[in-house]
């Protein structure tokens, strides 16, 4: 089976492609393991996009000390799940 029209070009992936800020204004999000190296960037553009960011991750650490120091809400441990 040809799948070339089914994977990226080299050109697609290097294309920029964003979010409209105002999209994320007052948008509440809960990250699971918000510590890591993606997803704790993708919490500061969140953020900076206007969004609620809140989380979990399993180890802690000294990305999380850094989320918690910008005032993200953070918690550690076992998986807590979606808040209520």
């Amino acid at each position: 089976a040809d799948i070339t029209n089914f994977a990226p070009t080299m050109r697609d992936m290097n294309r920029p492609t964003s979010i409209p800020a105002p999209a994320l204004k007052g948008a509440r999000v809960w990250m699971v393991g918000a510590g890591g190296t993606g997803m704790s960037g993708l919490a500061r553009l969140l953020v900076k996009a206007g969004a609620t960011v809140r989380g979990e991750d399993a180890e802690g650490g000294a990305s999380v000390d850094a989320l918690r120091a910008d005032g993200l809400q953070i918690v550690t441990g076992a998986a807590h799940g979606l808040p209520t």
